[in-house]
This record gives C-alpha cells, sequence and structure tokens, in this order.
C-alpha cells in the first residue's frame, strides 16, 4: 500500500492509521466489523456488522435523558420525541446484523418505561397503571405496547424495524444507460426511503414516472402531492384526488393556474388504457423498425414534446405551422426520421 501511495505522491499518516486483524474486529462510523466462527461456513467464519458497543452505550445515555425529560409532558408529546429517536437510530443500523442488538434494547427500554410509570404515578398500583398505559396494537401479536390510548399514539419497539441488506449494484450496470432503467427503477423502489406514507401508493399508481413532465420520479429531485380538486374547494385526500409531482413540475402548474390540470387528471387512466398502449408500440414500430425499445420510448417521448410545442404555437394565434426537425437521440447521435402522418396519433 505505502509503495502504490508513494508514486502517487501520497502516504498514510501515522497517527490516524490503525492496522487490525479482522479477528479483533475494528470499529467504523457506529458499526464494528469482525470475524464471527460459524461451524456451517466452509471457512469456519462470517464477517458481521453489528452496532459498536460505544454507539450502543451512547444511544442509551440519550434514551435515558429523555426518559426523564418527558415525565411532566403529555404522553402523546413524550412519545413523538422518544419514536423520532428509536426511527433514526434504527434505520441506519438496520443494514447490519443489528436484530439481536434491537432485542436487547428492546428488554432495556421495557425496564425504563417501568420506572417511568412509577415515578408518574407514584401511587397507583401495577394494574392501574398497565391498563392505562399498556395494550396492544393492531397486527401486532404483543399485549405490553407503551401507549397512549386517548388518541392511540404507541412507542415504536426496535425488533420491529425489517433488517435490509445493502444491495450490491450489479456489474457494469450504469445509471445512464438506457436499457437498464428498468433495473435502476426497482432498485429505487427496493429502498424506498425516498418517499413514505401516501406518497409510495401515489408512486405505483402512476407506475413510477410524473404525470406533466413524464419523467421518472426518482431522480432525486424533491416530491409534492397536487390535490386535482384543491382542499379550499371541497377536495378530500382521497387516492382519486391526488397526484405526486415533481416540485419542479407543481410550482409550474400552479404558476399556470390550472391550464393543465386535464392532463394531470387524466394520465392514470391513459396508462392503464390497453387501447392506448397499443397504439403507441403501433406507432413507434412504424415509425422506427430497427431502434431498440428504450429508444423508441425515448423518441417517442420527444415527439410527443414537439406536437405539445406546435400546439401552443398554434393557440397563440400564429398562423404558420414551425417546421418540425428530426428528432435526436443524444447517446447515438442518430437522426430519425419522423413521418407526418404519425403526428396525428398522438
Amino acid at each position: 500500500m505505502r509503495s502504490w501511495l508513494a508514486q502517487r505522491g501520497l502516504a498514510l499518516s501515522e497517527e490516524k492509521t490503525s492496522i487490525k486483524h479482522l479477528k479483533e474486529g475494528f470499529d467504523f462510523l457506529g458499526f464494528n466489523i469482525r470475524h464471527y466462527e460459524n461451524r456451517h461456513r466452509k471457512r469456519g467464519y462470517v464477517l458481521l456488522m453489528k452496532p459498536s458497543k460505544e454507539s450502543i452505550k451512547r444511544y442509551r445515555q440519550q434514551m435515558r435523558m429523555t426518559w426523564k425529560r418527558i415525565i411532566g409532558m403529555p404522553t402523546k408529546e413524550g412519545i413523538m420525541q422518544l419514536n423520532e429517536k428509536i426511527i433514526g437510530w434504527c434505520n441506519y443500523y438496520r443494514i447490519g446484523a443489528s436484530k439481536q442488538t434491537f432485542s436487547a434494547i428492546d428488554q432495556w427500554m421495557w425496564i425504563r418505561q417501568c420506572r417511568y410509570l412509577y415515578r408518574r404515578h407514584p401511587n397507583k398500583h401495577w394494574w392501574w397503571r398497565r391498563k392505562h398505559y399498556l395494550g396492544k396494537i393492531p397486527g401486532r401479536e404483543d399485549y405490553s405496547v407503551f401507549m397512549d390510548k386517548s388518541n392511540g399514539g404507541f412507542l415504536w419497539k426496535h425488533a420491529w424495524t425489517k433488517i435490509q441488506r445493502h444491495w450490491l449494484v450489479t456489474k457494469n450496470a450504469s445509471p445512464d444507460n438506457p436499457e437498464l432503467r428498468d433495473y435502476w427503477r426497482h432498485r429505487q423502489a427496493r429502498k424506498q426511503p425516498f418517499i413514505c406514507g401516501i406518497k409510495v401508493n401515489l408512486y405505483k399508481r402512476q407506475k413510477g414516472y410524473c404525470p406533466l413532465c413524464d419523467q421518472e420520479l426518482d431522480n432525486g429531485e424533491q416530491l409534492h402531492v397536487h390535490h386535482i380538486q384543491p382542499k379550499a374547494e371541497g377536495g378530500d385526500n382521497k387516492l382519486a384526488n391526488l397526484r405526486l409531482l415533481h416540485a419542479n413540475c407543481h410550482r409550474q402548474l400552479h404558476s399556470k393556474k390550472g391550464k393543465m390540470l386535464k392532463s394531470v387528471s387524466c394520465v392514470s387512466r391513459m396508462r392503464g388504457n390497453s387501447h392506448v398502449r397499443f397504439l403507441r408500440e403501433w406507432a413507434l414500430s412504424a415509425c422506427l423498425p430497427n431502434q431498440s425499445k428504450p429508444e423508441k420510448l425515448m423518441a417517442f417521448r420527444l415527439l410527443r414534446y414537439a406536437v405539445a410545442a406546435m400546439q401552443r404555437h398554434l393557440e397563440q394565434g400564429n398562423d404558420t405551422l414551425p417546421v418540425v426537425v428530426p428528432v435526436i437521440l443524444p447517446w447515438r447521435n442518430e437522426s430519425l426520421p419522423v413521418q407526418s402522418g404519425l403526428v396525428r396519433l398522438f
């Protein structure tokens, strides 16, 4: 390593560099990484990433201070503060071998919540505390969930967090390759943390596309939920009245004062209509017989944008129709001739 770095004018810092054997393990970014014995493996060991002892100790200290701070608060606010820390910590360590750690912390949390109830109601019997603060929530076979029975809020348990391993990228799989868009969309959908709540259902209904720009929703931009009929005008929060848009598309939609509302409300029916899909495939096959499917879809979108520009040009009162130039594929530099008869289909 030193000789390889020396050729590039670099060197390792002796103060910051630590070389250890994997059997001993080392701590990195809150994880402890080391070999564990495993007789079921051919090599006799397995490499695991677990939360380090220091990170667990630091987390327990934070939770201990939070439990003490919420004694005088309403139960609902106290549960919200605890859940913020619990869910954030679990989401960070869910990629490692953390199941046993989560269960151990839940046992420790049970002791903390019992002490919390004793301090808050010192003159009440245990059965009274259990009746008012512990119960069962739907979907969980657990009858000792700490909760606020007046509004249904409950304390999240660490063991309820599912372990989600890191998914390695397939060799030579580039996100810029148009033929691998389905692979990257499926990979992003598995991660799923870029959306939550009702956005997940809207994402599936729209098949991962923004109805305004017709581009993928998971391109790194912020996502907004748009109400087709505003709530001030009697609209509701049902899925039929909601659309998931890019933040920039949402701003453009409101700046045009509802002129694009029709396209937003009809996009889900268009994508689900088999006749429209068949018409699109037939038109692309007739126009681009020798191109692959991703290239045909890109050409179809560019052609549709050109037709929309022509329609806006005519709506402005111009008598002359602009000339539609051939579509250029940026990754191949090929010119695709567009037949004038196909423009009517779009």
